[in-house]
């Protein structure tokens, strides 16, 4: 990687020289050498796992371009956005052929890694996830010396091949809210105290979920529900008259509310963040998203997913591109490239497609003959 001589004594220095030391009923028992690691919460350790990674992966795109690893195409028509392997910090994903030479070969290339980082990949902590139909699944997954299990799972704490308007995708999380608002936690605090844990509920829990996923009107009414409860009642086992209804508990506090998030709106803008990353960035993911779903009016703004269930992150995501452009006006540039000349909001406050509909008509249609005088 071009580390020069004196960067890699440094490193190999703090690796092989720590020491450590066990406290027993609170005192130390002399300090011993490691024959290799880093101290304990030592800030150079991610640095060089990201290193060491950097290796793998580059091992995973050398065996997907020899042909050992076959990964997926995002855009099966014209072969493109192809997939291999996606990391994040220290799990991995890797999609490869249902056979048992690439099974071997991907093997092989874990084995590989392992005698050159120094690292032991736990392959019994790892899963075969078969998609679509697999046969023989018990040998594959026992070349792989790992166990396998059919989606939906949990990857990342989300819910992956799983439905995220179904019931059941849902129920973890709201148990675990349940859970932190529990009835007796609500005796315990105050008035206030029971509104900044409801409102951390609702930071903590549902951000990260609400940020892939749109939850259905029945889900939000549920937690709205047990965050009315808990900080009305305070315990659950005794009812409690509501002295102000939940909408104006909803208000900000300049309103007269108590600046409890609203979930659906704040829902909605979460996912539609998504879209301003389409229109701002230009990253792996939205590489993929444009060869999956490819959008032949504007470049800036998402495509329309093929599927008709409507079941996929990505579809959630685009029926809230009419609410999210709405608020967004696109700066053309020097050439506009990328910019769609009837259907963008980029010289007023709504289309020329919709100011002029018979004209973008006329204009769509090759067969239609446009004469202009001067």
């Amino acid at each position: 990687m071009g580390f020069n001589h004196r960067f890699q004594k440094w490193i190999k220095g703090i690796v092989s020289h720590s020491k450590l030391s066990v406290l027993v009923n609170g005192e130390e028992t002399g300090f011993f050498g490691m024959e290799r690691g880093l101290k304990q919460v030592d800030s150079l350790s991610p640095f060089l796992f990201n290193l060491v990674m950097d290796i793998h992966e580059f091992m995973l795109e050398q065996a997907n371009s020899a042909g050992l690893i076959s990964g997926f195409c995002m855009d099966e028509t014209s072969q493109r956005g192809e997939v291999s392997h996606i990391l994040y910090a220290d799990d991995a994903i890797v999609f490869c052929d249902a056979t048992e030479s690439e099974i071997k070969n991907l093997l092989a290339v874990l084995l590989c890694f392992q005698q050159v980082s120094g690292l032991r990949i736990n392959l019994e902590k790892s899963n075969l996830f078969p998609v679509g139909e697999v046969q023989q699944l018990e040998r594959l997954a026992d070349l792989l010396c790992c166990d396998w299990k059919f989606l939906p799972t949990t990857y990342l704490g989300l819910p992956l091949g799983a439905s995220p308007v179904a019931s059941s995708s849902w129920n973890p999380l709201i148990n675990r809210i349940q859970l932190r608002l529990e009835g007796w936690k609500g005796s315990l605090l105050s008035f206030g105290g029971r509104i900044v844990l409801a409102k951390a509920c609702l930071a903590s829990f549902l951000t990260y979920m609400c940020s892939f996923f749109l939850a259905p009107l029945h889900v939000v009414k549920t937690i709205e529900r047990i965050q009315c409860s808990f900080i009305w009642s305070g315990n659950n086992d005794q009812k409690k008259f509501h002295l102000v209804s939940w909408d104006r508990c909803k208000r900000p506090r300049e309103l007269g509310g108590l600046g409890i998030h609203d979930l659906h709106r704040h829902n909605i803008a979460l996912l539609s963040k998504w879209c301003w990353k389409f229109a701002k960035e230009e990253s792996w993911w939205k590489r993929l998203m444009i060869a999956k779903y490819p959008n032949v009016d504007s470049k800036w703004s998402p495509g329309k997913p093929f599927n008709s269930a409507g079941c996929s992150p990505w579809s959630q995501i685009y029926k809230l591109k009419g609410e999210f452009c709405k608020y967004a006006v696109i700066s053309p540039g020097n050439t506009g490239e990328g910019i769609s000349f009837w259907k963008d909001r980029w010289i007023r406050e709504i289309t020329l497609a919709d100011c002029f509909p018979r004209v973008v008509a006329a204009a769509e249609n090759p067969r239609t003959r446009l004469l202009i005088s001067f």
